[in-house]
């Protein structure tokens, strides 16, 4: 089976060590393993400042859509994982300007109830009908977030579920006990509350490490937070790498949001932490990627609550055998649920039967 696969960059460019285990790449690597012919299309930089003028950076998303026009002629079908508008493609779909099926990958529901701008409310509700209705398969990378789609779905929509994870066999490659490590990790710049963060840990000698982007690191600097709280830049060829290492030297790994939204905050994180085997505390909403305490993996705090988080904390702290069970927990969730192989394997039973549907008409 030929599938084009449609990405945010070109994988096979990287240079980066350990980046073929990001689970970003939604099982690129393990499909071809299995044996399908995977070809990527992602963004080319376009030139000229006079389509940006009109378009802005949506000309990127404008342009890639329309390239699948000519390519998906070579292609048994067009694998839509990437969190990008596509309301275009809907439209080539649905006047069958593409013939090939396309199975999405969705990181969103048709519920717009967490969309704080009414345009954009408007415009998400439009997009995401258009896509539910006219794409061939809709799936979802967990329970939680097709729980809230199938609310308002259009008639007819086909909905699956493939559990998204990570690599566990990286990930956990060298982790080391959560109760003998020294520190709690944050990790991510999207939505995220460090500022609650850094004022429930500000007057306690709990150790935090925060990897994120030098802008993020900046702005938090402002905030003046104590001595026993560390700033990480991840960035360059070993970016992964110093990922892995401080997952695998956490105590846990700390989630904090700053606002609810239409799609689970955090999730990459959260894949990588139960891969790494480590203890997750994350902000209590019900848009989150999954429950943690449902599934005995972590704790979860109020939102924008300092003291919610520093009784979090502090109940790890002083048990270090729920550390450890937290964790033992996380990896074998990973193990038997969340992980990328798994992933791969459960959404090409939805490849092949959206492919057979289409052959046999």
């Amino acid at each position: 089976m030929r599938i084009l696969q449609i990405s945010n960059n070109d994988f096979n460019s990287e240079t980066e060590i350990g980046q073929r285990y990001s689970p970003l790449h939604f099982g690129y690597h393990e499909l071809k393993d299995m044996g399908y012919d995977v070809e990527l299309l992602y963004p080319n930089e376009v030139r000229g400042r006079f389509l940006y003028k009109i378009f802005g950076n949506h000309i990127n998303d404008i342009l890639l859509q329309l390239r699948c026009i000519g390519k998906s002629k070579d292609y048994d079908m067009i694998y839509y994982p990437i969190d990008r508008h596509c309301i275009l493609l809907a439209l080539i779909r649905k006047f069958k300007l593409i013939k090939c099926p396309i199975v999405m990958l969705c990181h969103f529901s048709l519920n717009t109830k967490y969309v704080d701008s009414k345009i954009k409310k408007v415009y998400k509700f439009i997009e995401r009908f258009l896509v539910f209705r006219y794409f061939d398969k809709i799936v979802f990378p967990c329970e939680n977030l097709m729980k809230f789609a199938v609310e308002k779905a259009p008639k007819g929509t086909e909905f699956g579920v493939a559990h998204w994870g990570a690599d566990y066999r990286w990930y956990s490659e060298f982790r080391n006990q959560s109760s003998k490590c020294e520190y709690y990790m944050g990790c991510g710049g999207t939505n995220r509350d460090y500022k609650t963060l850094i004022e429930a840990v500000n007057d306690t000698s709990i150790k935090v490490r925060i990897y994120t982007s030098r802008s993020h690191i900046d702005r938090l600097m402002e905030l003046n937070p104590s001595e026993n709280i560390i700033f990480i830049e991840a960035k360059g060829n070993h970016r992964k790498e110093i990922l892995r290492e401080g997952y695998s030297n956490a105590k846990a790994v700390l989630i904090p949001i700053n606002k609810i939204n239409d799609v689970p905050n955090g999730a990459t994180v959260l894949v990588e932490s139960l891969a790494s085997g480590k203890p997750i505390l994350i902000s209590d909403l019900v848009t989150n990627f999954i429950d943690v305490k449902q599934e005995k993996v972590g704790i979860t705090t109020k939102l924008h609550d300092s003291g919610s988080w520093k009784e979090a904390l502090l109940k790890l702290e002083n048990t270090p055998e729920l550390l450890d069970l937290y964790s033992q927990n996380a990896l074998d969730l990973s193990k038997s649920k969340y992980n990328m192989s798994q992933f791969a394997a459960e959404i090409s039973v939805y490849f092949n039967s959206v492919v057979n549907k289409y052959n046999s008409v």
